[in-house]
């Protein structure tokens, strides 16, 4: 690729501005700085602002369980705190622990 050439990917992050779904992030530790919620056509969305592998990282996620359990963290982190998480996969759908 030359100097002139960029990717899709560096320039345009989707509607929610975000690096990837954070489902990708399954069985990793990771730690919730933020959140966001969205309202679309497929329903209530999140991102979740994560530290992952020593990076601070955008995720989405349009899952009903996740966006559960992160609008019962919001009070946490508005007040500055964070959530240290694992993100599972228990059978068909995902959880914090």
């Amino acid at each position: 690729m030359s100097e002139e050439t960029v990717k899709f990917s560096e320039i345009y992050k989707g509607t929610f501005n975000s690096v990837g779904q954070l489902t990708e992030l399954v069985g990793k530790e990771l730690t919730i700085i933020d959140v966001e919620f969205y309202d679309t056509s497929m329903g209530e969305a999140a991102v979740a602002i994560v530290e992952v592998d020593g990076k601070t990282e955008r995720r989405h996620t349009f899952s009903e369980v996740l966006v559960k359990q992160l609008h019962a963290i919001e009070g946490h982190l508005r007040r500055g705190k964070k959530v240290l998480a694992i993100l599972r996969k228990r059978k068909r759908y995902y959880t914090f622990e």
